[in-house]
């Protein structure tokens, strides 16, 4: 039987025989282990991921190195490091929310790289970075153009068949999806869009992906595709003979994408 406990006094969560299930409904794997800010042990063979955002409200350059210096002191392999965005219609959006400026976001993200680096942490996608390259199969699936299912209000979809390229998006709202969990908005990637639609994907791995890889990947590469990699070249954005961003480009990443509209 799972049981939890919480100290309320040091807040620290404790997990006891957490069974995990695989889909034949096998227990794979039993967890035990603790969670707080003072520590964060489980047991081997559990691959951990911690989830950061900067650029929240009235956060400064002391504050947020202190959370990336915390992030190291643990042996967790992946960072996931996103900036705060705020999305037109919520009630964020109508708020005027004191967030840091450009200047401090742009300083916040050199400082970042520098500790992680120095820790051997090391960046491999816009929003994740892992230690001894162990990135992250869920997310590297998004990237390489994979398909994916996704459940839950607001899930997001990726079908691939021999006819069509569909993405898929679930309701948002809870009380809709409970009513309707089958209703999905459905886009479908034509010949018009595919170009920006491959590049948005493809060029956040900051490695680059070999033209031989997309190949054994099944992944088309369209004329048009190919010549505006000529004209990311021509812009300093690209690099020669795979693709992959400059660090100009990568820096640049939405202007390089754009290349691909």
């Amino acid at each position: 039987m799972c049981r939890t406990s919480i100290d309320t006094i040091n807040s620290v969560l404790t997990i006891t025989n957490l069974n995990l299930y695989d889909s034949t409904g096998a227990v794979f794997l039993t967890v035990n282990g603790s969670i707080g800010p003072g520590s964060i042990e489980l047991q081997a063979g559990i691959e951990t991921s911690i989830d950061l955002i900067y650029g929240i409200m009235d956060q400064s350059l002391p504050s947020f190195r202190s959370d990336i210096e915390t992030f190291c002191l643990y042996k967790i392999n992946h960072l996931s490091l996103y900036q705060l965005t705020i999305e037109p219609n919520t009630i964020f959006y109508k708020k005027e929310l004191k967030i840091p400026n450009d200047a401090i976001i742009e300083s916040m993200e050199s400082m970042a790289a520098e500790i992680l680096n120095k820790n051997n942490i090391y960046q491999y996608e816009v929003s994740s970075w892992s230690r001894d390259n162990r990135y992250s199969k869920h997310n590297m699936n998004y990237w390489m153009y994979g398909d994916y299912l996704g459940v839950g209000p607001g899930a997001h979809s990726k079908i691939t068949t021999e006819e069509s390229i569909e993405r898929m998006v679930k309701l948002k709202k809870v009380n809709s999806y409970i009513e309707d969990p089958n209703k999905s908005s459905t886009t479908k990637i034509d010949s018009c869009s595919y170009d920006l639609d491959l590049a948005m994907n493809l060029l956040r791995i900051k490695n680059g992906v070999s033209f031989d890889e997309l190949k054994n990947r099944n992944i088309h590469i369209t004329n048009s595709f190919k010549e505006k990699i000529l004209q990311g070249i021509d812009r300093g954005l690209l690099e020669k003979n795979t693709l992959k961003a400059t660090p100009k480009g990568y820096k640049f990443l939405n202007d390089t994408v754009n290349i691909f509209s």
